[in-house]
């Protein structure tokens, strides 16, 4: 149970008390104080009349209790003059927010109640932000409030419909407009906006100096301001002969940290897709630049593509000097046909070198969960794992005194059931706290919370637990009678679990095949597994054996201690655990804590043990529970503690424990609550990394246009001009909150119709002075008479012409320029002195001359 002391409505002390009753004895005398003092005298007594004082054991909660001390003299609610309905003055009472809230900027929720129909506006900072039409009697709205530091939000409201008579002398103001009920709140902005969805029209463009618009539009149902910049810039062009892809497939625990740019299998096409058996693929794409390209000082990359509906890492830009390397440059996941970004990958970070660059491109994890500053704390994202179960402790208290709570946890389960891909529900035991005939009022009270798990279609199994059933006379009546094995065998209906057999009234396993791994989830009663010959051990070893092929999840009400490493029970490690290799997981309730722990089993493999129970925190242990996510195909479970009552992922005292380093092989964490264990289920899957796009943009993306600013959904648009006929393009949009969050967009690319790419260059061809050709992307022009000579030499005969959006030259070792000519090199625009041929401008004493 769980004993509280209230002050003035406000608890100031709770703890678990369990059978601790107050009796009604008028000889024993009440005091009110400490009387943990170095001398035995009361400390801090309490000095009152009686009435001020209430000791009672009755239902409680601290919200009630705020509520029974605001009331306590019957005046929380008042009554007003009795007034003709067509006399009374519109009312306006706000409810939320309360005085002196603080906010997170955004759509704050309202709620208030008005006496007639009338239309509702709200400002904030002066501003009206926010006006709608409200019926008679309580309202809920959601008023856009974006200002940040201290505001006062203004809701006023005016009636609709038939006036009311005019104001009788000293009343003032109109009897259809209400009092306006000013607010003050505290806003904070934490949150950056969302991505804004982006498109152009780009495809009727066309021409040597064609205009194309660059729209944003924010996506919130929001009135936020925020500032949008758009940025653009030409790619370059991608084909066979300036990219090679290789491809591979490494074993599963393979990363390729190893992996040099020759890596893999090269294939012919630009955008492959790349297949594994069990196996996480990658791809590497070297990418041959042209002089000019070489020497820019950042490069854009955009990879886009899909993995399953699993995260792909990548591209990677390759430092040159050392092998590929995905723990060196880090770069945005990718998702489920999502784009990834390579942002500003600098020159000095020797991402070029000879002239190429190189991507990989990688389904998989690139280090243990841990390992790259991630938060464990953190449940992880669904495009991390394959599926989940999730571990609900003893509820016993909950059944007898918090009823409430106990559905709201289950409910919370069920409700992110189909987010978080939930397979089953497993509950540790003590699903009450009695199974006398006489609390049957617990097993009814806890009936909603199985009701939730079976409307939502969600198979579970319960371990049994001491307080569940007994030997006692009459022990083994509740327990069947709300419970028959038939009604966890309806509960797997439409899944993936089976129901394999049962033995007496506690004992009873699932066997599965998910993602290709064989699974047997069993579980052995309190009373069959604490006694080392009884027949339900005997029955339960019989099941492993007869499922080798099977990884086995042990669920067993006493079986692991809290704290690291610790065990509870013999007869389960010696009988159930040892001797079986493919004993994977076990999961335990009983002793109020966490815990974790791992043993060697026979053929050199391993168990692990996990320990979860709130039952002696206050209130029945605050809804505190365990996510369990499994990621097969990496080999890793993931364990998340969460309460949906506190919204909280840790706690304190024994539900914590610090668990050393080293301490468990194949943990990774640093507690008990929230970790991950390497745990091989078994099973094979097929994994597909396929490309859909490659864009890659050497130099610095410039700004379009000016800063728009955008209200809400606003759609704000730009004009690029002067873009290249027949060029590539890419371009994205920033949105910058107030708070100075920002956010960009997806990077889109378009292609601006022109006249037809001069042909490639062909050895064998006889080429005069001013042909054209295109070789490695590049557009090239013969100086002389030509054949064979290979474009790239910057003496040779051929020139490398490239231009800016604008038609300005931009510098090529291999360009001839003369006196006068303007180009641009690195961002800035230089003119030249005099001829001049593969002379870098930025030489003060060179031919070339900066401009302003």
């Amino acid at each position: 149970m769980t004993y509280s002391v209230f002050v003035d409505g406000r608890e100031v002390h709770s703890q678990m008390v369990e059978y601790r009753s107050t009796f009604s004895d008028p000889a024993v005398q009440t005091t009110i104080g400490d009387y943990h003092t170095s001398d035995g005298t009361l400390r801090a007594p309490f000095r009152g009349l009686v009435d001020e004082v209430q000791i009672a054991g009755v239902a409680f909660t601290p919200a009630f209790e705020a509520f029974r001390y605001a009331n306590l003299f019957g005046d929380a609610v008042t009554f007003g003059e009795r007034a003709e309905r067509a006399d009374e003055r519109l009312t306006l009472v706000v409810g939320t927010p309360r005085a002196g809230a603080s906010l997170e900027a955004g759509l704050a929720e309202v709620t208030g109640t008005v006496s007639r129909r009338a239309k509702l506006t709200a400002q904030v900072a002066g501003q009206k932000v926010f006006t709608q039409q409200v019926d008679a009697g309580p309202f809920t709205v959601r008023v856009p409030v974006n200002e940040i530091g201290e505001q006062t939000l203004t809701l006023e409201a005016t009636a609709i419909g038939k006036p009311a008579k005019p104001g009788k002398p000293g009343q003032g103001g109109s009897r259809d407009l209400a009092e306006p009920v000013q607010v003050r709140l505290t806003v904070k902005d934490t949150v950056a906006p969302g991505a804004p969805k982006v498109s152009d029209d780009a495809s009727p463009a066309s021409g040597p100096n064609a205009g194309v618009t660059l729209s944003a539009t924010p996506q919130t149902e929001d009135r936020e301001r925020v500032e949008a910049r758009f940025y653009a810039g030409p790619t370059i062009p991608l084909s066979g002969s300036n990219v090679v892809v290789r491809t591979r497939a490494p074993p599963r625990t393979g990363c390729p940290t190893r992996s040099s740019p020759a890596a893999g299998t090269v294939t012919g096409q630009l955008l492959p897709t790349t297949e594994g058996a069990n196996e996480n693929p990658f791809q590497i794409y070297e990418i041959s630049l042209t002089g000019e390209q070489a020497t820019q000082e950042e490069f854009h990359l955009t990879w886009t593509g899909s993995g399953d509906d699993r995260t792909v890492l990548g591209p990677r830009v390759r430092p040159h000097g050392r092998p590929l390397d995905p723990e060196g440059l880090r770069l945005g996941r990718v998702r489920r046909r999502g784009p990834a970004r390579r942002d500003r990958a600098r020159a000095n970070e020797n991402v070029v070198a000879g002239g190429k660059l190189h991507l990989l491109v990688w389904r998989g994890l690139t280090a243990l969960p841990g390992q790259e500053g991630g938060d464990l704390a953190s449940m992880p994202t669904a495009d991390r794992y394959d599926w989940a179960f999730d571990h609900v402790p003893d509820s016993q208290l909950y059944a007898q005194a918090t009823p409430d709570l106990m559905t709201h946890q289950f409910e919370y389960v069920a409700g992110v059931a189909a987010e978080r891909k939930t397979k089953l529900v497993l509950q540790s035991g003590d699903w009450v706290n009695r199974e006398y005939l006489s609390q049957e009022y617990q097993w009814v009270n806890a009936e909603p919370s199985a009701r939730a798990l079976e409307d939502a279609n969600l198979p579970y199994m319960i371990s049994w637990g001491n307080h569940d059933y007994s030997d006692a006379r009459n022990g083994r009546v509740m327990l069947p009678k709300y419970f028959p094995m038939e009604r966890f065998e309806r509960s797997l209906e439409g899944s993936p679990w089976r129901f394999g057999g049962s033995d007496n009234i506690d004992n009873y396993y699932y066997t599965a095949e998910i993602d290709g791994a064989k699974l047997l989830l069993i579980t052995v009663g309190y009373f069959s597994a604490d006694n080392a010959a009884d027949p339900g051990l005997a029955w339960a070893k019989g099941v492993i054996e007869a499922h080798p092929d099977h990884a086995v999840i042990l669920a067993n009400h006493n079986s692991v201690n809290q704290g690291v490493n610790g065990w509870s029970n013999d007869n389960v490690t010696r009988a159930l655990i040892d001797p079986y290799p493919n004993v994977k997981l076990v999961l335990g309730g009983h002793i109020a804590g966490t815990g974790v722990a791992s043993r060697p089993t026979a053929g050199g493999n391993r168990a692990y043990g996990v320990l979860t129970d709130y039952q002696s925190r206050v209130y029945g242990g605050q809804e505190y529970l365990k996510h369990i996510s499994v990621d097969a195909e990496n080999d890793l479970i993931y364990f998340n503690t969460w309460s949906p009552l506190l919204g909280k992922a840790t706690s304190d005292g024994n539900w914590h424990h610090k668990v050393p380093e080293g301490a468990i092989p194949g943990f990774h964490g640093a507690d008990s609550e929230n970790f991950a264990l390497e745990i091989d289920l078994g099973g094979s899957t097929k994994r597909t990394l396929a490309a859909t796009s490659l864009t890659v943009a050497a130099g610095a993306r410039q700004q379009v246009g000016d800063v728009r600013q955008a209200v809400g959904a606003e759609r704000v648009s730009v004009m690029l001009n002067g873009v290249g006929s027949g060029g590539s393009y890419e371009w994205y949009a920033e949105l910058r909150d107030p708070a100075g969050h920002v956010t960009r967009s997806a990077v889109s690319t378009f292609t601006v119709a022109g006249t037809p790419a001069p042909p490639a260059w062909d050895a064998g061809t006889a080429y005069t002075a001013g042909h054209e050709v295109t070789y490695r992307g590049a557009v090239w022009r013969a100086s002389w008479w030509t054949r064979g000579q290979q474009p790239g030499d910057p003496n040779g005969p051929w020139q490398e012409i490239a231009t800016t959006g604008d038609g300005t030259a931009v510098w090529t070792p291999t360009r001839i320029f003369v006196a006068g000519d303007v180009v641009e090199h690195r961002g800035r625009r230089y003119q030249a002195a005099w001829w001049t041929r593969n002379q870098e401008p930025g030489n003060p004493h060179g031919p070339w001359r900066p401009l302003s």
